[in-house]
């Protein structure tokens, strides 16, 4: 860590530094579950709006992935990254970098993530798609990359989970977010799971 900075490596107080963020009514936080669950240094974990969790359980809008994802990149660069449909809708959301396993090219994405101590999880639901989403298989083959979150560039490494690890952090998410069980049943396969760990 750089002397002088916060341990994103923004520099304090600066536009990269994050703020906890916080909705819904006061003193009704959500509960946290499993291993770091409610401690985390990320941004978002706290709450994800009641009306932004109700939208993301109806299949209509997961029919309409492509027309959202679309309109998401456009806001995007209409203010230079600033804003997005899930900036929008007040949940927690990443860019993530990653280098395409067959051309090398670097390939972004913004992802809805679940903050946990201090990684960050990523689920490649794509969707509810019955295919893995190519960022999943970048990360497979280049673990090591990097993410964007409020003005912030941060190296990570992304390692896949199986097992009872798997079975931990889908109960979390399924809290966190529960349109991810909707989406798994709509693409017919296990939807991988991400850990992303800070990186030197």
């Amino acid at each position: 860590m750089v002397e002088g900075r916060d341990w994103r490596g923004a520099a304090p107080g600066g536009p990269g530094r994050v703020r906890r963020q916080v909705t819904g009514r006061p003193g009704r936080g959500r509960r946290g579950t499993g291993r770091g669950a409610g401690s985390s240094r990320w941004p978002g974990r706290d709450l994800v709006p009641a009306l932004a969790r109700a939208l993301g359980t109806r299949p209509w809008l997961m029919r309409r992935a492509g027309a959202v994802v679309r309109a998401d990149t456009w806001l995007h660069r209409l203010t230079r990254g600033r804003l997005g449909l899930v900036t929008l809708a007040g949940l927690p959301w990443l860019r993530l970098s990653s280098r395409g396993r067959r051309t090398g090219l670097t390939r972004e994405n913004n992802l809805l993530y679940l903050p946990r101590g201090d990684d960050l999880v990523l689920t490649a639901s794509n969707w509810g798609r019955r295919r893995d989403p190519a960022w999943a298989h970048n990360l497979r083959a280049h673990p090591d990359t990097t993410v964007a979150i409020r003005g912030a560039t941060v190296p990570v490494r992304a390692r896949e989970v199986h097992g009872r690890e798997y079975d931990e952090l889908w109960a979390e998410l399924l809290e966190f977010w529960p349109g991810y069980a909707m989406e798994r049943a709509a693409a017919g396969r296990r939807l991988p799971i991400f850990v992303l760990t800070r990186g030197d």
